[in-house]
């Protein structure tokens, strides 16, 4: 299809064939440079000012940030994402109400496999305020998850099953199901800490 002249004379159908093409590029090869070059290719059809970018210039560096994180390039996704944060403070009017929670929860993410957990939370919070704001439910239960996911490492096992339930109650809504066996596995879990940290208190 690349050469298909409904991409090849439309430049935003040409950006998102490519997007899609980097995205198998990662998932299924595992080509990680590939990807990430062919999302910069897919910038550059559009991209004429750095001070500025569009919405969908953005969303394909989120696509790059997120490649990133799942390789563990922490620090190159944690550049990409503040990249991201620094262009929408330039845009007026953002159409797509789940960019901003999306980056919200992607730079959560990496905070948390920095192990920097409150970083991680102050942006999981910031992600779940504007979720509320805008009354969209992407990505509110993963947002509640990995806030959850902070404060269990941070050894305060109640909040982090607060959220959890909180989270469980999203998936519900919304007919989610491939959340919910780990969640309640999660939720054992707390379960079984607060009960251990509750008997270390009356023993003292």
């Amino acid at each position: 299809e690349e050469k298909n002249p409904l991409f090849t004379q439309n430049n935003r159908n040409l950006q998102m064939i490519l997007w899609n093409k980097a995205i198998y590029e990662h998932a299924v090869y595992k080509k990680v440079d590939e990807a990430v070059q062919i999302l910069w290719d897919a910038i550059e059809i559009s991209h004429t000012n750095d001070k500025v970018w569009t919405e969908r210039e953005i969303e394909l560096l989120i696509t790059i940030g997120s490649i990133y994180t799942e390789e563990d390039r922490k620090e190159e996704a944690i550049n990409v994402f503040h990249k991201v944060l620094d262009s929408l403070d330039q845009l007026v009017f953002i159409s797509d109400n789940t960019i901003m929670p999306r980056l919200y929860y992607n730079l959560a993410r990496v905070y948390g496999k920095l192990e920097n957990y409150k970083e991680s939370i102050y942006y999981c919070q910031k992600g779940i305020k504007h979720c509320l704001a805008k009354d969209n439910l992407y990505p509110l239960g993963e947002l509640h998850y990995q806030i959850s996911y902070n404060y269990d490492k941070l050894g305060q096992p109640e909040e982090a099953l607060s959220y959890l339930n909180k989270a469980v109650i999203i998936f519900e809504l919304i007919e989610d199901q491939n959340y919910l066996p780990m969640l309640a596995e999660g939720k054992k879990s707390l379960l079984q800490k607060i009960e251990q940290q509750q008997e270390a208190d009356h023993a003292l």
